[in-house]
């Protein structure tokens, strides 16, 4: 059966890069239903659903893997990628919540952690996430500069109020 889900793979992949989406679709759904926890057919048939345009069905597809392998990066990444490009950020803390719990060792979660929480504002939390991906891997420069832009945005926001509450309390007195 291993050999026949390899062949059903590279077939759906064969017809993807020659651009037979519909082909590749049926293919991967119909192998589905014979190999449920084939994550590769949900991948390939998550890409067909993201190019035809039906980004729902495609981000219900990548679900259904994550279901099946909760560390599985390449669901992880485009789910995200797919949530975050439509401003849901707590869905996306979710899914990095989910990442980390399954691959705690893997760097780009706590990272895409941090992104999704400073989009809400919450910079500590951010600053935590990507202090977290920084001690994963010490080269994540993208980490490294979010961290400093947290800290900074932090920083000129207690100018800020400080400057307020001093501005308030002369005009007081």
């Amino acid at each position: 059966m291993q050999f026949e889900s390899n062949i059903a793979i590279l077939l759906a992949k064969s017809l993807l890069k020659l651009n037979q989406y519909g082909e590749a679709r049926a293919l991967c759904l119909n192998k589905i239903a014979n190999w449920p926890t084939e994550t590769e057919l949900y991948l390939i048939l998550a890409k067909t659903q993201v190019i035809e345009g039906h980004d729902d069905d495609a981000m219900e597809t990548y679900r259904r893997a994550l279901k099946i392998d909760s560390g599985l990066v390449a669901a992880y990444q485009e789910l995200g990628k797919m949530l975050f490009s439509q401003e849901q950020y707590e869905e996306v803390l979710a899914l990095c919540e989910q990442m980390i719990a399954a691959r705690p060792e893997y760097h780009p979660a706590h990272s895409d952690r941090g992104t999704a929480l400073q989009a809400c504002g919450r910079m500590s939390e951010a600053m935590a996430s990507y202090q977290s991906a920084i001690e994963l891997e010490p080269k994540n420069l993208d980490a490294r500069s979010n961290w400093l832009f947290c800290s900074n945005y932090q920083s000129i926001c207690l100018s800020v109020c400080l400057s307020v509450c001093l501005s308030v309390c002369l005009s007081i007195y």
